[in-house]
């Protein structure tokens, strides 16, 4: 049975990019569900003020600082954005209309 000489090794790359990409996948899947359910609290969040706004529980200038941190927040989503700045204007003019 032939021995093996010094500096003959096996290769073990498959191995470790097998692993390496498992880990991978596994890491995105992670970011994917954590980044899910950040969505899911934050929309029930914005819910939750709006309805607050509605039964009366919160002042319109509240709303509006609410909305203006949610502006705030989405400037790297531009689809995010646009919503927000729309919820701003129409909810804007709407209280701007309530105090006159």
């Amino acid at each position: 049975m032939p021995r093996a000489g010094f500096g003959q090794a096996n290769d073990y790359s498959n191995l470790f990019a097998g692993l390496y990409q498992s880990y991978i996948s596994y890491t995105e899947s992670e970011a994917r569900q954590l980044e899910q359910k950040n969505t899911e609290r934050q929309s029930a969040k914005d819910s939750e003020m709006f309805d607050k706004f509605n039964q009366g529980e919160i002042s319109g200038e509240e709303l509006l600082a609410y909305i203006r941190g949610r502006i705030a927040d989405s400037k790297t989503d531009p689809t995010e954005l646009a919503k927000w700045q729309n919820a701003l204007r129409d909810y804007g003019n709407s209280i701007a209309d309530q105090k006159a």
